[in-house]
């Protein structure tokens, strides 16, 4: 039968017959014995009430009058009650297919814009050289790669920033490489000029002058060192105790002196003048407000494979600003350990010091100043002992 077969109404006798139909384009096959045995079957206990069931691929509603005389019988092709649900599966089918349609559609053209900017992104990235530092990543998605862009731009300053550091260093080294060429051009000359008023001293009986003469002769020699930059730890004291001796020369009775040293570490080589910028500070800072009775003590040991170079004084205590920059300097670049202390008391020369030990030891060394009212100042130097401990 044709799917669009329209239904067949009809009234039927309790043994069978039909009275009248209506419907089916007047094919009597359209209500068969089956469907009108089972609708005799089927038939509910009230009248008024319907009852359904299938028969024949149809479905067929049945109902009697309120007599039980009759019984009115609806027979519906299948293909018609499931029409609607195959319309509507069909428009489903079709919305969801559009569905997808569309999302694939919109994903590829709101993707675009981030596929493009990683793409950049990784091109920019793998393409990095270590010199083209101006190729900044420009992209605006107002999402997180767009951080991942700022801080990208952000590292390629920093590069270029040490990089400029690291040049002046090394323009610095060259310089200072070229000065201590310069300085031992003839030094010869210095010390027999010294030798020279050392000898005049003596004849005229002033031993003070000699003293004087002597101290300096010897800071001269330890100072130019044949242009090396470490000496022994016994040279370096050995500075230290001219340059204190001549201290002691020009302020009378101000301070005394102290040095204790491990006879065992005498012959390790450090680098030079490290010591002498920190006693002239105990001098020229510490002692300011004094006349006498001030005391400066240098005490240097092995602990842990370093060498601990310690220098206390009882004088005046440093102001917490100067003590902080002091403690401070060895974390800083270079040109800002330079300008820490510009104009201001308590720390050119151990800014020079500071300097010297971050080019030769990196972060593998350490200088920390304590003050108290007690006890006085304390600066205390730690450096590696092995030899090749020049460790970027």
């Amino acid at each position: 039968m044709n799917q669009h077969t329209p239904a067949v109404y009809a009234m039927v006798t309790m043994d069978g017959e039909i009275c009248c139909r209506t419907g089916g384009e007047g094919q009597e096959e359209e209500i068969s014995r089956e469907i009108l045995r089972k609708a005799g079957e089927e038939l509910p206990d009230e009248a008024g009430e319907v009852v359904h069931f299938a028969a024949d691929s149809r479905i067929c509603f049945a109902n009697t009058d309120k007599d039980g005389e009759f019984i009115f019988l609806s027979v519906v092709p299948e293909s018609v009650v499931q029409a609607p649900a195959r319309n509507f599966l069909k428009s489903l089918g079709l919305t969801m297919l559009i569905s997808v349609i569309v999302c694939v559609i919109m994903s590829a053209f709101v993707s675009h814009p981030f596929r493009k900017a990683i793409s950049g992104i990784s091109r920019i990235m793998s393409h990095f050289d270590g010199e083209s530092l101006n190729q900044e990543i420009q992209i605006s998605t107002n999402t997180e790669l767009d951080h991942v862009a700022v801080s990208y731009n952000k590292m390629l300053k920093h590069i270029g920033s040490l990089m400029e550091e690291v040049k002046k260093e090394q323009e610095e080294i060259r310089i200072n490489e070229y000065n201590s060429l310069v300085y031992q051009i003839n030094p010869h000359f210095l010390y027999n000029t010294l030798d020279n008023v050392h000898m005049l001293a003596r004849m005229d009986g002033d031993e003070t002058m000699v003293k004087l003469i002597q101290s300096l002769s010897r800071m001269l020699r330890i100072s130019i060192s044949k242009g090396e930059n470490d000496v022994s730890l016994k040279d370096e004291l050995e500075h230290v105790k001219c340059y204190l001796n001549i201290e002691q020369i020009r302020n009378e009775n101000l301070f005394q002196y102290e040095i204790e040293v491990e006879e065992s570490i005498l012959q390790v080589k450090i680098p030079k003048i490290i010591l002498q910028p920190v006693v002239e500070n105990c001098i020229k800072y510490g002692f300011a407000d004094m006349d006498k009775g001030g005391r400066i003590k240098v005490d240097v040991k092995a602990a842990d494979g370093f060498m601990v170079l310690q220098v206390s004084n009882n004088g005046s205590v440093m102001e917490p600003d100067i003590l902080e920059k002091l403690n401070h300097m060895q974390y800083q670049g270079m040109e800002d350990i330079k300008q820490a202390f510009p104009q201001k008391k308590g720390g050119y020369g151990i800014s020079n010091v500071v300097c010297r030990l971050c080019l030769r030891y990196g972060s593998c060394f350490q200088i920390h100043y304590e003050s108290f009212e007690e006890t006085g100042t304390v600066c205390t130097i730690r450096i590696p002992m092995a030899a090749d401990a020049d460790a970027g």
